[in-house]
């Protein structure tokens, strides 16, 4: 028996759709689509975004590599995890070293997948792949010219706190440092 969610998914995969752009941008494109399934005419926007990698930098005393920097779009200076966008035909593993290298000045000699998730899936297609970088090396790359990042190293419980306070609010990061401290778990336990 079909669940509701797959008989769903099925009828939306399998409908002609009418797919109107709306805006090209730099970074993303957004379209609108229109079709019909069992439920009834479906009008929606989506946001095209060629995804992006997040990472958690650790250096030699263990602390976590994070950022400050000024969102635009929030009008805010948040602290997060360094991340970027997939350039085109860009592999995520090489994205991963080049903006950690952009935004914190340091190489990871060993990069660790923890997954990856979907920022806002009811209206965008991003899937941010999260990775731990470990056995850090100092390896700048110049970085973004409209960008200017600030370093701020803290512990696991630092950054953990920082969440409870209400002072790091970034998604990605929340999700990012949630998984580190799994992959911590995990590797503890397999000791």
């Amino acid at each position: 028996m079909s669940s509701k969610s797959d008989s769903q998914a099925q009828q939306e995969i399998a409908a002609k759709k009418t797919i109107t752009p709306i805006h090209q941008g730099r970074l993303i494109s957004i379209h609108s689509e229109s079709y019909t399934t069992e439920l009834g005419p479906i009008h929606t926007d989506i946001v095209v975004h060629p995804g992006a990698v997040a990472i958690i930098p650790i250096n030699e005393e263990g602390e976590i590599l994070l950022i400050k920097q000024w969102r635009r779009a929030v009008q805010k200076i948040l602290i997060e995890v360094p991340a970027g966008t997939l350039e085109a035909s860009e592999n995520i593993l090489d994205c991963a070293h080049r903006e950690l290298q952009e935004e914190t000045g340091f190489k990871a000699q060993t990069m660790i997948p923890l997954g990856s998730l979907y920022t806002c899936p009811g209206f965008c297609t991003e899937e941010i792949h999260l990775f731990l970088g470990k056995d850090l090396i100092v390896s700048p790359l110049p970085g973004d010219e409209t960008e200017a990042i600030d370093l701020l190293p803290l512990s696991l419980d630092a950054a953990l706190t920082k969440i409870d306070l209400g002072e790091i609010t970034d998604a990605k990061t929340i999700s990012a440092l949630f998984l580190y401290l799994r992959w911590l778990e995990k590797t503890e336990r397999d000791l």
